[in-house]
């Protein structure tokens, strides 16, 4: 064989995969470092064997591999491998092998004949490459396909995927069932060869919205299922990424709100009913809110105490020689003290003592300042004494209204300032929180339902209705909120 073996050997012992030479006869005339990593054989052990010694550590005895069909295209190989191909003369395969380690190895192999000046095979070259972390994270993601596929078939609401182009991409049972198709019939259709085409018009102007505007998209529509009945449904989608960044297409599902519209016309129907009951519950949730903040301060607040006392005592009775447990003792007095003051201030955001001990009026100037302490908003406070115009059930409503209120602004608002008045003229007292910020469309809000509207607007408005008043919003995108209520007194 006209092969320079030794600068062969030189060069592809410097490959990173693992690699080997056979001459014209089958002979190892190559071996280089990374395959004695793979198979644990040395070179040594390897360079001039012949008789298909080099199958010996991939598969335990001498058979025909890869190498040997690059050798001689005519030869057959009995091993069978999960993957073959031929691109020219050069074949490339993948092969499950239990001989290499003990759980297993699936390998990556690519040979290919080598040829003298004059075009005649003097030998053949094999790299191989340990595949395996690879092969089991393809499996982890095959299983994870499927348990997702599984889970959205379990789910009994219809979801569908959809690519940027509006082509189906994939669906769930349910989905399925509602449509009267197949997935098959399903995938790489459109919304117009599945659906009316006034629907269809509906829902594929949507989704080109959505693709416009990426992120979520909620609207209700009417679909017609495979019974044959029109219905009432929600439809949510949401746009989803590829692993590059780009617009990968869509995921959608449909909720049937046909019985959840007359529900809320029943709803509408008790709204009296309702309107007591929510009164009922923040009444009950004031007085749990007092009952948790008085075994707070009382029990807890006291047993931190006591057992501050008691390190204060160990520490007094330390000997010199002991002062890491010192420096430990005054860290505990530290971090208890700091305990407290977390469990005097829960305690007081669950019913403020100072309501009840220093009046309505205090109170709201005390959160006032808090508010403009610690979120750094300029207030203009104008309020009226209105001690004693109210029962005290009546003063923690109003005490939340404006705890609400001024939550809301530092949360929502971005607002720099806020002009608060509290107004009495004959026998009424009138409220006003206003503020500089960002403001809202106050006729969207309006016509969104509480669940996209939030609890705080909701609670401040069944509070004044408890208070048989009835709150006003005014607010406008740049220029602001005002919130504004007024009460009769006595």
């Amino acid at each position: 064989m006209v092969l320079d073996q030794r600068r062969l050997a030189d060069i592809i012992d410097f490959l990173p995969d693992a690699t080997f030479v056979v001459d014209d006869e089958g002979k190892i005339i190559a071996w280089n470092k990374a395959i004695e990593s793979l198979t644990g054989v040395k070179a040594d052990e390897m360079i001039g064997r012949d008789n298909r010694q080099y199958a010996l550590p991939f598969y335990g005895k001498r058979i025909p591999i890869l190498i040997d069909l690059a050798l001689s295209p005519q030869q057959v190989i009995t091993h069978q491998y999960s993957f073959l191909e031929k691109d020219n003369d050069t074949l490339i395969a993948e092969v499950y092998t239990p001989h290499l380690r003990e759980e297993g190895v699936y390998l990556w192999a690519k040979a290919s004949p080598l040829y003298d000046e004059s075009g005649h095979v003097v030998g053949a070259i094999e790299t191989i490459r340990d595949i395996t972390k690879r092969k089991n994270a393809e499996k982890a993601l095959w299983d994870h396909l499927h348990f997702l596929q599984v889970l959205i078939d379990a789910i009994p609401m219809p979801i569908f995927y959809k690519n940027p182009q509006g082509v189906y991409l994939g669906c769930n049972e349910a989905f399925e069932q509602c449509q009267g198709l197949s997935k098959e019939q399903v995938i790489g259709k459109t919304v117009h060869e599945i659906a009316p085409p006034n629907l269809a018009a509906i829902y594929h102007t949507a989704d080109q919205e959505l693709f416009r505007n990426p992120g979520v998209q909620a609207y209700e529509s009417t679909a017609i299922f495979a019974d044959g009945i029109k219905n009432e449904v929600l439809f949510n989608k949401a746009t989803f990424l590829n692993a590059d960044g780009t617009l990968g297409g869509l995921v959608g599902t449909i909720l049937n709100i046909s019985r959840l519209k007359h529900v809320e016309k029943a709803l509408r129907e008790s709204e009296s009913k309702l309107r007591f009951l929510s009164s009922q519950l923040l009444k009950g949730h004031e007085k749990e809110r007092r009952r948790l903040s008085m075994e707070l301060h009382d029990d807890l607040g006291q047993t931190l105490n006591v057992l501050k006392l008691q390190i204060r005592y160990i520490e007094k009775r330390l000997r010199k020689d002991q002062e890491d447990l010192r420096v430990d003792c005054e860290y505990l007095l530290q971090y208890m003290d700091e305990i407290i003051d977390s469990v005097r201030r829960i305690s007081r955001d669950l019913s403020p003592s100072i309501l009840v001990d220093l009046g309505l009026t205090v109170a709201l100037e005390h959160l006032i300042e808090e508010f403009t302490k610690n979120y750094n908003i300029k207030c203009y406070v104008d309020i009226f004494n209105i001690d004693n115009l109210f029962p005290q059930d009546s003063q923690i409503l109003i005490f939340r209204i404006f705890q609400e209120s001024l939550t809301n602004i530092a949360k929502h608002a971005e607002a720099s300032q806020v002009s608060i008045e509290i107004k009495k003229q004959n026998n009424a007292v009138s409220f006003s929180i206003a503020d500089n910020g960002k403001g809202f469309d106050l006729e969207r809000v309006s016509t969104l339902n509480s669940t996209q509207k939030g609890l705080g607007l909701a609670a401040m408005d069944e509070r004044v209705h408890m208070l048989d008043g009835s709150l006003n919003i005014w607010s406008q995108e740049g220029l602001g909120t005002k919130i504004s209520f007024a009460l009769n007194v006595k």
